[in-house]
C-alpha cells in the first residue's frame, strides 16, 4: 500500500475505473455466449484471434544507419509487399532499414513489431505499433531472429550478420 498514491484527477480516475469495468464486462458477454453455443463453435472474436495467432511473421534485419535513396527505397517496398501479404513484420525497431521496411508495411496497412534493445519504448521509430523494450542490447538479435518465420536481410554490419547466423542456426530461411 505505500506504493500506490492515491489518484489526484478525480476526471482520471473515474475515465480508467470506466475503462476497467468496459472491459470486465466485454469478458463476462465473451463467457456468456461462449456457454450459449457449441464448444466446437468458437467466436467471431475467437476466428480472428486464432487467425492473428497464425499469422506469418517476417523479420526484417539490417543497419540502422541513415541510408541512400535506393537503399531506403528497396526497403519500404519490402515492408509494403510484407504487408500486402498480411504478414507481420518484425525488426529492431530503430532507424535506418527497419525504419524504411516499417514505413512501408504501415503504409501497406501491416502490422509492426520493433524488439528495442533500450528499456524506452520512445526509442522506436515511428512506424512501430508494438514496441517491446527488452533492456538488452544486441542480444535481441536472437529475438527479432527468432520471431521471424522468414528474416529478410539488408546491408547492415556485425549485428546483422550475427541476426543471419542466428536465423540459419535456428533453421529459418533467410532472403
Amino acid at each position: 500500500d505505500d506504493f500506490v498514491e492515491p489518484c489526484q484527477d478525480d476526471g482520471l480516475c473515474k475515465e480508467l475505473v470506466g475503462a476497467i469495468f468496459g472491459c470486465h464486462v466485454a469478458f463476462h458477454r465473451l463467457r456468456i455466449e461462449a456457454n450459449q453455443r457449441k464448444i466446437n463453435e468458437p467466436s467471431s472474436t475467437e476466428v480472428d484471434l486464432m487467425e492473428r495467432k497464425h499469422q506469418t511473421q517476417v523479420a526484417v534485419i539490417g543497419s540502422s544507419d541513415p541510408l541512400d535513396a535506393q537503399t531506403a527505397l528497396l526497403a519500404t517496398e519490402a515492408g509494403r509487399l510484407i504487408a500486402a501479404k498480411g504478414a507481420v513484420l518484425i525488426c529492431g525497431g530503430l532507424g535506418g532499414i527497419m525504419e524504411a521496411a516499417a514505413r512501408g508495411a504501415k503504409d501497406a496497412g501491416g502490422l509492426t513489431v520493433g524488439i528495442l534493445p533500450d528499456y524506452r519504448k520512445e526509442s522506436a521509430n515511428p512506424f512501430i505499433d508494438v514496441a517491446l523494450p527488452s533492456g538488452i542490447g544486441h542480444a535481441r538479435n536472437v529475438i527479432v531472429a527468432a520471431s521471424g518465420d522468414v528474416v529478410v536481410a539488408f546491408p547492415g554490419s556485425h549485428g546483422t550478420r550475427s541476426e543471419i547466423s542466428i536465423a540459419l542456426k535456428l533453421g529459418r530461411p533467410v532472403i
